[in-house]
């Protein structure tokens, strides 16, 4: 098993199979910050995804950052940079 520190909340339920029921169970996700224990594999997805980062016996638990200042909307998400699409130049006809 393997302690992941949630970076990110995701919505919806996790698909984890439960070896005790032999179902699919949808348990929520932890919340940013919370640690999730979870396999090697699903652990180093979520690393490799910048959802989560991995603690345990190598990177000690600890507080998790600061967050963000929210922005007036409330959103705490830093925004991606926009990009200009490179157009061809336009023509008037006859030109």
């Amino acid at each position: 098993m393997a302690q992941v520190r949630m970076l990110h909340h995701i919505s919806g339920g996790r698909g984890t199979y439960s070896d005790t029921t032999g179902a699919w169970e949808g348990s929520e996700w932890p919340q940013a910050g919370e640690i999730l224990e979870c396999g090697d594999r699903e652990a180093a997805e979520l690393v490799a995804a910048g959802i989560a980062q991995k603690v345990g016996k190598d990177k000690p638990v600890s507080a998790p950052e600061t967050p963000a200042e929210p922005a007036a909307d409330g959103d705490t998400q830093e925004k991606p940079k926009a990009v200009q699409a490179r157009t061809a130049p336009r023509v008037k006809p006859g030109e």
